[in-house]
């Protein structure tokens, strides 16, 4: 299958006889096969101008990305650096003012992983974006109604609501059937997450439906108010959501950010509203992998919710949305903290069978399968399992991805 990502590994060291080098270099194109080595910062440069076509990466050693960062920052298609270094400590100084430098590590092991983790994050990021340059057929909506009749035969309720869709589907009402809880939404969303090209691309007349009618509706709302106006504020969380939802993090970033800036100028420091924007902004920084940015939005907004009365779920999505930050970085004990703070408010607060534990169920067995906790784990996997399946719809992308999981600790233990 043909790529269209390169990676640049810029090291004056670099000598292709050398077996660690050979090494290094294997385990690179094990990740992005086209893989081009520089021994100076003018060949990456060279290499980066020429480049019209892919996506690419750097892996720089600190002594040369040091003077090379700032030549390179701002290439449109430059993704993202990562400093390869054997001083760790001095070299987070200087990287920590490149937003594009997604990390310093030690090891190659760790600079592969994080580069998988980058790829798939610009894949989820502009899938939707492809999907909008799409032009959809006249037939694409009786094609989607044929596709769900079939899928969810047997389940009338949701027969009944695909037939209305079939009879009573205008674009202009694309957003209503997104946040109804429907077909439309479970799809949709399941298909982003899990990045289901077949699914996705029969419903790509509706997200690109979805995806004009928020533009027509932002730029109807800026005729309407001023830009300052507090009814902004949940207008632009609102799309802030729904682009988080479709795997558009940039957009949904720069929505909460513009939600953040109006209740700067409209609402008291320590309002409630200040410790759930910044737990999004937060959330979106870890589905970016940018977690030392999460964990700084998360304190934020825990220094709210925790001083303030807020409501506690609240917090608890917080505590929640911590914990999956430190597990992601492999920070184990800390994240059993905050996911136990977390839960312990859902279980106070919520029915004992409501979606909600079943999520932190399910990322406490992610964790304790990581920490080889397998008892615990099932355990744990075990009531999200069964939650899901009471209170979900038996095509929930949640179900799947718990007896995924489930099926993961079995063959463990």
């Amino acid at each position: 299958m043909a790529e269209n990502y390169l990676v640049i590994w810029v090291d004056g060291n670099i000598d292709m006889a050398n077996q660690d080098c050979q090494n290094t270099m294997e385990q690179l194109r094990a990740v992005v096969n086209q893989v081009q080595p520089c021994e100076t910062a003018e060949q990456c440069i060279q290499q980066l101008t020429e480049n019209q076509e892919e996506i690419s990466f750097v892996i720089s050693s600190g002594a040369i990305g040091q003077h090379l960062v700032p030549d390179i920052h701002d290439m449109a298609k430059l993704n993202a650096i990562f400093i390869f270094c054997g001083n760790k400590q001095r070299h987070q100084v200087w990287a920590q003012n490149w937003p594009k430098i997604k990390g310093v590590y030690t090891s190659i092991k760790h600079i592969c992983d994080k580069l998988a983790t980058a790829i798939k994050q610009y894949n989820q990021g502009h899938m939707s974006e492809i999907l909008l340059e799409i032009e959809h057929e006249p037939q694409a909506v009786q094609d989607l109604v044929t596709y769900c009749q079939e899928q969810y035969q047997g389940n009338k309720n949701e027969i009944k609501i695909i037939n209305e869709f079939q009879r009573n589907y205008k674009a202009s009402d694309a957003i209503w059937w997104y946040t109804r809880q429907c077909f439309t939404y479970k799809m949709l969303n399941g298909a982003l997450r899990t990045l289901n090209g077949d699914i996705m691309i029969r419903m790509g007349f509706f997200l690109c439906d979805v995806h004009r009618q928020i533009e027509h509706l932002h730029k109807q709302q800026q005729k309407t108010f001023e830009e300052g106006n507090p009814a902004f504020s949940f207008t632009y969380s609102w799309f802030g959501r729904v682009y988080r939802s479709m795997k558009d993090y940039s957009k949904s970033l720069d929505y909460f950010q513009k939600c953040l800036e109006i209740d700067k100028k409209t609402l008291p420091e320590n309002h409630p509203d200040f410790g759930i924007t910044y737990s999004n902004i937060g959330d979106v920084h870890r589905l970016m992998g940018d977690y030392e940015k999460a964990i700084t939005f998360h304190r934020k907004a825990l220094n709210i919710q925790e001083s303030v009365q807020c409501n506690p779920t609240d917090c608890a999505t917080t505590y929640i949305n911590l914990g999956e930050t430190y597990r992601q970085m492999k920070d184990y004990t800390t994240a059993l903290t905050y996911y136990q703070k977390g839960l312990e408010i859902r279980e106070n607060k919520l029915p004992k069978n409501h979606p909600d534990l079943a999520v932190v169920y399910h990322n406490l067995a992610k964790l304790y399968l990581s920490t080889r906790q397998y008892n615990m784990a099932m355990k744990n996997v075990q009531q999200a399992v069964e939650i899901a399946q009471e209170k979900l719809p038996s095509n929930h992308p949640h179900i799947l991805e718990y007896k995924e999981t489930f099926e993961k600790i079995r063959k463990k233990m």
